[in-house]
């Protein structure tokens, strides 16, 4: 049941544009079939956005981690770099 829940994430629902609703519409149409019990509808629907939210924080380390690449990549200063400097020439300053 886990399985097929899985499935259907990866083959085009997408955890970007999942919400409570279109699994709650999912998993009763699991119901429905027969591949999930009515008494395990909470449990299956909160099981199934747990698993759509950790996907979501991976794929959005995995972008963030891509966009820092190509940042270093191309020389360009972060925010981090600039406040940085700005100590630096703070510190200067001083002396």
């Amino acid at each position: 049941m886990i399985d097929l829940l899985k499935k259907t994430l990866f083959f085009g629902i997408g955890a970007a544009e999942m919400t409570k609703d279109k699994v709650e519409t999912l998993v009763d149409e699991l119901i429905k079939k027969g591949e999930v019990a009515k008494d395990q509808r909470a449990k299956t629907v909160q099981d199934f956005l747990g698993r759509v939210e950790k996907s979501e924080k991976a794929l959005m380390k995995k972008i963030e981690i891509e966009v820092e690449k190509a940042i270093t990549k191309m020389h360009i200063a972060t925010q981090k770099d600039v406040e940085k400097l700005e100590k630096r020439i703070a510190s200067l300053e001083k002396k």
